[in-house]
């Protein structure tokens, strides 16, 4: 018995070193039973029988555990499946975490995940997966995960590129952040209707993905949750949601929704951003903030009025939404960031006088033609100017443009060309040459100084309006 022991140890490192598959031999370790891959799988029930990991595999498994995830401190009571070479770790409550799989990344096979396993005789229930589980494991195929299972840790199953589930399991309750990031293949229709928890990027870049509802039960989409689901076609989101985060939705090209809950407080960063097929959306009635470039290019979201509630509007965004009309804004508004309604569809607004910030640029949209201060305001003209951003020029030359035409037509019609129409100064019978119009828009003829024509001439006279006092 003791050569026989001797024997497995030394081939259990050859063949651990080696990276074949450890468990399709017989092998002894200091007493511990035969573990074989044809034999002493169950233990009378459904449940998958586990044994300890023998001692030559110990070293690598841990350190391979230990370099995929932070969350496990004590790597000492680890279990293992012969047939799946899948690791776990027993805890209270008789309930099971699995935590490891050993095998290299570059493993390609179909995984089954049992819902109970026998340790030690006593059975447990599979309850959640670990963090990084399965991460960038691009060729494993797993065709369900046990009814058992209640938490999907942190990435655990990111940059699987070819995994396909049919549905996940209905005693799901949390999905950790970037669970399934990346899992470009994965064609979800539905999620378990007592989700609680998504968690940050949690289904961010599955271009597959089908969602049409989300689970009633979800008071909070995180950080970049759906970010980059282009098959995304949501109708409607939770009634009992309060909270949409950071780039929750980014670039989900064919997302419709045409409301949004209620009790929504915070529209996060770039929330919707790029979601072209968003047009006619109620915005919910208990909206304090919408976050920068929140509906950047949305560029068919048709918007005419905000809700009364929001008090701040942040950096660009609603940049480049051409349909967005609105005419006034909310009365308890106090911010209104760098470009909130730049290249938007604004032709005149009114500027509440609770808004104590006005970004630069904030309307500078070609449509808009005058921003209004209302009475009481504590902004400043420069404020004014600032916020109509380059569009200024253009608004001022097109009033110059006008008022030339009109002061030059008056001239030259009405008065003959022998006055002034509004300085009403008269110029010499004998001349009628137009130096056009001064800064005013008043009309002014050379000859009317002629005492003065050499200087003029070489621009070194200022003239002052008489009428109205401007150079």
């Amino acid at each position: 018995m003791k050569s026989k022991k001797v024997l497995a140890l030394i081939m259990g490192a050859i063949i651990a070193s080696s990276g074949m598959s450890q468990m399709t031999m017989q092998v002894y370790a200091h007493g511990e039973e035969s573990i074989s891959s044809s034999k002493h799988m169950k233990d009378g029930s459904d449940a998958e029988k586990l044994y300890k990991l023998p001692n030559f595999t110990r070293r690598s498994v841990e350190r391979f555990l230990k370099r995929r995830t932070s969350e496990i401190e004590d790597l000492s009571n680890l279990y293992i499946s012969p047939t799946s070479r899948l690791v776990f770790k027993p805890g209270l409550n008789q309930e099971a975490k699995l935590v490891g799989l050993a095998e290299k990344v570059n493993f390609i096979g179909d995984i089954v995940i049992p819902e109970k396993v026998s340790i030690n005789g006593e059975t447990y229930s599979v309850t959640s997966i670990g963090n990084a589980e399965f991460r960038g494991y691009k060729y494993i195929q797993l065709k369900s995960l046990p009814k058992s299972l209640k938490i999907i840790g942190e990435r655990a199953f990111v940059n699987c590129v070819r995994l396909q589930l049919g549905e996940l399991p209905t005693n799901l309750r949390e999905i950790g952040s970037e669970a399934f990031a990346n899992c470009s293949a994965l064609e979800l229709e539905k999620l378990p209707g007592n989700l609680e928890v998504i968690g940050e990027g949690a289904f961010a870049d599955c271009s597959k993905l089908r969602l049409e509802t989300l689970p009633a039960n979800l008071h909070e989409i995180s950080n970049d949750a759906f970010a980059n689901c282009k098959n995304l076609q949501l109708k409607s989101l939770p009634g009992g949601l309060t909270k949409i985060g950071n780039d929750a939705f980014t670039n989900c090209i064919k997302l419709q929704l045409e409301e949004l809950p209620s009790n929504i407080e915070i529209i996060g960063k770039g929330s919707f951003e790029n979601c072209i097929k968003l047009k006619s959306i109620a915005l919910p009635t208990n909206l304090s903030e919408i976050g920068r470039n929140a509906f950047a290019n949305c560029r068919n979201l048709e918007l005419t009025e905000l809700p009364t509630n929001l008090s701040k509007i942040g950096r660009f965004a609603f940049d480049h939404c051409s349909n967005v009309r609105l005419k006034s804004l909310p009365a308890q508004l106090s911010e209104i960031d760098k470009g909130a309604f730049y290249n938007t569809g604004i032709r005149t607004i009114t500027i509440p006088a609770s808004v104590t910030k006005l970004g630069d640029s904030a309307f500078d949209t070609y449509s808009i033609e005058k921003i209004n201060l209302e009475q009481g305001s504590i902004l400043k003209s420069d404020d004014i100017k600032k916020a109509y951003g380059k569009q200024l020029d253009r608004i001022l030359d097109a009033a110059w443009q006008e008022q030339e035409t009109t002061t030059q037509n008056e001239v030259n019609v009405e008065n003959d060309g022998r006055e002034c129409s509004i300085c009403q100064w008269e110029f010499d019978e004998r001349y009628d040459t137009f130096v056009g119009t001064l800064p005013c828009g008043h009309g002014k003829y050379l000859e009317g100084f002629s005492d003065v024509e050499y200087d003029f001439r070489q621009g070194n006279m200022i003239f002052m309006c008489p009428e109205c006092g401007r150079v």
